[in-house]
């Protein structure tokens, strides 16, 4: 975008621009004469400038949309592995609960297993 001097037509190699005195330091009239046709012009670069802004807000926004439907394409691809994944992860911990219970009955059984024994052992040498 074009600076305000620019914009304004402030330039100091103007053709047309009538010669600044050298007493304009701002404190009084400088003598400066504008034109209809900087106003124009710089209306015109205004909008040029306008025009080019909105064209890019324009692209920005179709961009965001192509981003969005990318998203949701990516996540319409990557929900299946999610899926699957949460139901490995389920299909494991309920893998390993049940390990655990096997090893507590199998715990058991062995310490009911040899009190068995001990028992039979007993009563057979009570037998005789």
């Amino acid at each position: 975008m074009a600076k305000l001097s620019d914009i304004f037509g402030r330039r100091g190699s103007e053709p047309d621009a009538p010669p600044r005195h050298a007493s304009g330091n701002g404190n009084g009239n400088t003598g400066r004469y504008v034109s209809t046709e900087n106003f124009s012009d710089a209306g015109a670069r205004m909008g040029e400038e306008n025009e080019a802004l909105r064209n890019l807000l324009s692209d920005t926004g179709r961009k965001i949309g192509e981003l969005d439907e990318l998203k949701d394409a990516f996540d319409k691809i990557v929900a299946p592995f999610n899926s699957t994944l949460r139901a490995l992860e389920l299909e494991k911990s309920q893998t390993l609960g049940l390990s655990g219970m096997l090893a507590e009955s199998r715990a058991s059984y062995d310490t009911l297993r040899t009190e068995f024994y001990q028992i039979e052992r007993k009563a057979t040498a009570l037998e005789s």
